[in-house]
């Protein structure tokens, strides 16, 4: 597995150099074509292995985390997923793997919590 190296300006690289993700901003974009579902991908299969680690109850949390925001975003917005991205700044395809709790929490930053937080109606679903 190639372990992916994030740097400050917001880069995503391999050991060797190799750029990770299509998308430098990822996961603040606003982009809706197949970048976004690129890097969506891209993230998925180099988080995997660490996603697994986790103990289940931070996976839980995180599972709830994606329900509480998906239904924020269907019942108290009537947004679609592109839709809210745009509103909020999150990349597409980052609320996506978000909503579906597979993001790792060190990926949830303090400037991901604000993009979360712009979501009407969104209160964590735990402590």
């Amino acid at each position: 597995m190639v372990k992916a190296i994030y740097r400050l300006d917001g880069t995503f690289f391999q050991e060797d150099g190799e750029k990770l993700f299509v998308n430098d901003k990822f996961p603040f974009s606003d982009k809706t074509d197949w970048n976004v579902n690129s890097d969506m991908v891209r993230y998925l299969v180099h988080t995997k292995t660490d996603y697994d680690k986790l103990p289940t109850v931070t996976r839980r949390n995180l599972q709830a985390l994606g329900i509480e925001l998906a239904q924020c975003r269907e019942e108290n917005m009537g947004l679609t997923r592109i839709t809210l991205a745009k509103k909020i700044g999150l990349s597409s395809g980052f609320l996506a793997i978000l909503e579906q709790g597979k993001v790792l929490p060190i990926d949830l930053t303090t400037k991901v919590w604000k993009c979360i937080h712009k979501v009407k109606g969104f209160v964590l679903p735990f402590p």
